[in-house]
């Protein structure tokens, strides 16, 4: 009965979070289309194309379920770019990590935080944001910013979201990403979702930075960095 009962709360967790992360990513952009300030380019149209070529096996972990489509009427209001938001599973632990990868003006891209809809009835903000940082193989140094969110809903679960920003260069956790950003032609913005349990230890490496050390080389030909262009 408790496996099953952890299997629920795991899946639970991984719909959850896809919505989650597609609400977050998004909201930025809604603001920025309303507002009718920002329009298409030639690079962004470029960039959102190659974002559609991420394979579904990276590492050991594979995408599980479809990947999360906004409505046609959300779609048109939007244009943006490109974007993918999908559920990938560790084939050994079965560990479920949700990935949203959005990109498009900069603008938009970083008007919002995460933790301000994670923040809701569903889930208490319990710590964070705190720095992370990975280097990878081609000796890059990225950050995310981290935070951890119990679960209202789901007692002994909680949530932890990564989240960055690449202007085609590397991954950052900018203090004030608007500032930061300011004049780019384009903006990539990575957020991660990933359930853990409640009493998981701090020191442990958690799946999302597993999995961000298996992502970050794939997603990396499929960033698209103006300036080399």
């Amino acid at each position: 009965m408790t496996n099953r009962r952890s299997l629920h709360n795991v899946v639970s967790f991984a719909v959850a979070g896809s919505v989650l992360v597609a609400l977050t990513l998004l909201s930025g952009v809604l603001h920025g289309r309303m507002s009718n300030r920002w329009g298409q380019t030639s690079k962004l149209a470029e960039a959102g194309v190659l974002l559609a070529d991420l394979p579904s096996i990276i590492g050991d972990w594979q995408q599980v379920g479809t990947s999360h489509e906004l409505s046609g009427e959300a779609a048109a209001a939007l244009e943006c770019s490109g974007y993918v938001i999908r559920n990938y599973v560790h084939r050994d632990t079965r560990e479920i990590v949700t990935v949203g990868l959005i990109v498009g003006p900069a603008g938009p891209m970083s008007v919002h935080t995460p933790e301000v809809c994670y923040s809701s009835r569903e889930y208490h903000l319990i710590a964070g944001p705190e720095r992370q940082t990975l280097k990878t193989p081609d000796g890059l140094q990225h950050e995310f910013w981290r935070t951890t969110h119990r679960s209202i809903r789901l007692e002994g679960s909680a949530l932890l979201v990564y989240y960055g920003w690449n202007d085609g260069s590397r991954w950052t956790a900018a203090d004030h990403p608007r500032l930061a950003y300011a004049g780019k032609p384009l903006l990539y913005k990575l957020q991660l979702a990933v359930p853990v349990p409640l009493a998981d230890s701090p020191d442990r490496e958690d799946a999302g930075m597993r999995f961000l050390r298996d992502f970050l080389p794939v997603a990396k030909h499929l960033l698209l960095n103006p300036e080399l262009r």
